[in-house]
């Protein structure tokens, strides 16, 4: 449970009384009192220099108008949501304290007294329902209004207290909120308007933003205000942006202090420099997408789908390409997520098998595709993609491999029809599930046809996919689960791989605890 914030300590200023102090006082310190030399004259001991993206081409800085797993960890700095994961993945309180299933429509909440956002407005009821409403506007055309796409409305019944009214039986409510329901200032909006609310974002959160330098960085730093005593223990972070193969170069050289997402082959290396590596097992998967809303692609039938899963040795992939740290999934779930399906098993590699359902197919003598595999996990470059390439040569098919930013070449066309669709045959992509429950990377994210990242239309699937998230009876859902999971595994929606176990390279002195989401969380990281 967090420890709750002393208001004594915290309250804003007693001469604040107008909107307009909360609009221009963050961008008034921005200009006036922050500037590059400032941020590099910091004393290093208390600034946290990380590195998990390659390039920050699709950032963004309203949680409400991004939908990428690449955006989260700084977001997640800056602002929170009624609830929060703890570290095993569990909904627990955050903004709310408490809150009660009034019927199946209705949930009640009770924010903390005494919450401000970082400008000093007032963090209450109202601005709950604000954020929400905004979130799902029509309008607005977020690309992740599908994730908060089951609350009808949010009722304000005093300073503190508010009800979330669906407009169905939500299943998964508090794992929506804990992860997509993020709460921003709606005083501050109002005055600057969306595109000046995310050129400098304010939020709740344990971290204020500073200031960011396109294709080099991204400042962060402490709010004094926080309000969870004692948090956040970090004086400022600072992101940067370079890829996977650069990171341990960075780290050994004294110009990071944690990474994320490296190559494994430069875990002996770290070690060897007298770093610190941690490997923990997250509920991050490898995902190897078919493309099954192209015409004319051979994985429209189930029979090649299932070849490449027989074709690929997953094992071999975990060894070339995780250096053993990952582990094998017959689906796309994984130990530990709500709804995860044990008894759904791995296809078996077998090369035979695998030549024998193309025959049938009428590919006996093979054919050429194409894989995108997205810059995040190395692109046209990377291990994966040679190995996919040689492995799915035993059997015929001639694997194209190009890179690429999936949240541009498939999101955005989704969601903007003038843009050029996805033409790919597949698509390869890690995702993180950050609600704990399988029904984010195989329904919200992958295949539920209402996703901006879904390259899947299968009206049976969105059927159980609807049925899963309606259902408030855990019991009733996890069988409804695992359903879904024999399903997916059946229809061979895509080449299952792996689960990773994450990677993070740290200086001796950081101290960070990872999440099993994989998101991060740096509010309790210190440097000693």
């Amino acid at each position: 449970m967090p420890i709750w914030f002393d208001a004594a300590k915290a309250e804003p200023e007693k001469n604040v009384k107008s909107v307009l102090l909360y609009v221009f006082l963050p961008l008034l310190l921005t200009a006036v009192g922050t500037t590059a030399q400032d941020v590099r004259a910091v004393d290093r001991t208390r600034v946290l220099r990380i590195c998990d993206l390659a390039n920050d081409a699709s950032l963004r800085l309203d949680p409400h108008r991004q939908f990428d797993e690449r955006n989260h960890n700084v977001l997640n700095q800056i602002f929170e949501q009624l609830l929060e994961f703890d570290v095993d993945g569990n909904p627990c309180p955050n903004l709310a304290r408490r809150w009660k299933r009034l019927d199946e429509y209705t949930v009640q909440f009770e924010l903390h007294d005494n919450l401000f956002f970082q400008n000093g407005e007032p963090c209450d009821a109202r601005a709950v329902k604000f954020s929400l409403e905004r979130h799902l506007a029509s309008g607005f055309e977020s690309p992740s209004h599908h994730t908060v796409g089951s609350i009808k409305r949010v009722d304000v019944i005093d300073d503190l207290t508010c009800r979330v009214i669906t407009s169905y039986p939500d299943g998964i409510l508090l794992r929506r909120l804990a992860q997509f329901g993020y709460i921003v200032p709606p005083s501050y909006i109002r005055m600057v308007g969306n595109e000046g609310f995310e050129a400098h974002p304010i939020g709740t959160g344990p971290f204020k933003f500073v200031q960011w330098t396109k294709g080099t960085e991204l400042v962060l730093e402490k709010n004094k205000r926080y309000w969870k005593q004692g948090l956040p223990h970090i004086d400022r972070i600072v992101f940067k942006f370079a890829s996977a193969r650069k990171r341990a170069d960075m780290l050994i050289r004294g110009e990071l202090d944690l990474i994320t997402n490296f190559e494994p082959i430069d875990l002996d290396r770290i070690r060897g420099n007298g770093l610190k590596v941690i490997t923990e097992p997250s509920f991050t998967m490898m995902s190897i997408n078919f493309n099954l809303i192209k015409q004319n692609t051979p994985f429209l039938d189930k029979r090649v789908r299932k070849a490449l899963n027989y074709a690929v040795d997953v094992d071999e992939l975990i060894r070339k390409v995780r250096l053993g740290n990952g582990m094998r999934r017959a689906t796309l779930g994984m130990p530990g997520e709500f709804g995860y399906n044990p008894y759904v098993k791995p296809y078996p590699h077998d090369t035979e098998k695998a030549r024998q359902l193309l025959a049938e197919a009428g590919l006996g003598e093979g054919f050429k595709t194409t894989l995108m595999i997205d810059d995040i996990d190395g692109g046209a470059d990377s291990v994966l993609g040679a190995e996919l390439k040689r492995q799915l040569a035993e059997v015929g098919v001639r694997l194209d491999v190009q890179g690429g930013n999936g949240a541009l070449r498939i999101v955005n066309p989704n969601l903007d029809p003038s843009l050029p669709e996805f033409d790919l045959d597949m698509f390869a992509r890690t995702c993180p599930d950050p609600l704990g429950h399988v029904i984010f990377i195989e329904g919200m994210v992958w295949y539920a046809s209402g996703s901006p990242w879904s390259l899947l239309n299968n009206p049976a699937l969105d059927k159980l996919y609807w049925n899963i998230v309606k259902t408030i009876s855990l019991r009733e859902q996890t069988q409804l689960c695992h359903e879904l999971e024999r399903m997916i595994h059946e229809q061979a929606f895509s080449i299952f791989a792996y689960q990773e176990i994450k990677l993070y390279g740290m200086r001796k002195d950081v101290t960070y605890d990872p999440y099993i989401t994989g998101m991060m969380n740096l509010r309790e990281a210190s440097i000693d």
